[in-house]
């Protein structure tokens, strides 16, 4: 799915070309005015749709950088034992990334094996197929089942981390649609959009993370009493 304002801007860029194109003139500079018009009508829709600081929100901006600036901690962190509802998810997870590594296996195979069936001038090309796909798939499959006991043991010997605090930070890495980051104080954690979407800079908010696992979102839940307001 598409940036919507990725979309808006390009519906703009491309209306003015189209229309600068056809409405300006023949003649040697008729090119170089359609390039120009376009790049700055690009400019312009990129520049007036960008996302702008509310009043409130520079508000609570300058109250946690106060509060950094007087040494207050804007988050609590201690360790616990996981639950059953942590299990279930960190064992869901282990799954899922098995579902992903055999398709990636049958999908790579798949892709060798018919380039080598289209252009590979060889002889015995079922076995030469043999041999891709058991090298593709027993590769993959080493590397899944290391990551799979590695992922185990931190299982078995790790502990959650429960974090209370203050949400100082928000960003998207990439398209909007992407990859999305809730930061608390100095802690990053990739949350789903409709967790993104939840929280504001200054929301109370406690959150469980796996962090042996590239901080893992576990659990999530707003603190009314901490919001900065």
């Amino acid at each position: 799915m598409l940036d919507k304002r990725f979309l808006i801007i390009m519906g703009f860029v491309l209306a003015t070309f189209f229309l600068s194109e056809w409405l300006i003139p023949d003649s040697n500079m008729k090119h170089p005015i359609s390039f120009a018009l376009t790049v700055g009508m690009g400019v312009l829709v990129f520049w007036l749709t960008r996302t702008k600081m509310s009043a409130k929100e520079k508000e609570i901006r300058d109250k946690i950088d106060q509060l950094k600036s007087e040494g207050q901690e804007l988050k609590l962190e201690q360790e616990a034992d996981f639950n059953d509802h942590d299990l279930e998810k960190l064992y869901r997870h282990k799954r899922f990334i098995t579902g992903v590594v055999i398709l990636c296996a049958l999908i790579i195979a798949s892709m060798i094996i018919g380039v080598m069936q289209v252009t590979a001038d060889l002889n015995d090309k079922i076995l030469w197929q043999a041999l891709v796909f058991s090298v593709v798939t027993g590769g993959l499959g080493w590397f899944h089942i290391y990551y799979q006991r590695k992922f185990l043991n931190l299982i078995r010997t790790g502990k959650k981390t429960i974090i209370r605090g203050i949400v100082t930070h928000k960003r998207i890495d990439g398209d909007e649609t992407d990859t999305h980051f809730l930061e608390i104080d100095s802690l990053s954690v990739y949350v789903e959009k409709k967790i993104y979407d939840k929280y504001k800079v200054g929301d109370g908010i406690e959150i469980h993370v796996f962090k042996p696992h590239h901080n893992m979102l576990l659990y999530e839940a707003k603190i009314e009493s901490m919001n900065l307001k």
